[in-house]
């Protein structure tokens, strides 16, 4: 039973995500695979205790997309110069 002129709130999975930050959905699992994700809005399961569903709101997923560590070129990839 729904609850009158109440709507759903939207959630996005791991794809939603990676859509919505230009990332690949591989990027944004293994970021959730190390911690680096905010922590979900919603978690769905299966009443089993398996399959788990993680969900985020945009508004989330945009104040992580701007204020994440790490954007930017790496500098650890260059090259020592030699003299």
């Amino acid at each position: 039973m729904t609850t009158p002129n109440k709507k759903p709130q939207r959630f996005l999975g791991i794809p939603g995500f990676a859509r919505r930050v230009g990332l690949s959905p591989g990027t944004i699992a293994s970021y959730a695979r190390k911690g680096l994700l905010p922590e979900p809005d919603a978690i769905t399961d299966d009443g089993e205790g398996g399959n788990q569903t993680r969900g985020w709101t945009p508004a989330t997923i945009d104040y992580w997309a701007t204020h994440r560590l790490g954007q930017g070129r790496r500098t650890d990839l260059r090259r020592p110069r030699t003299p």
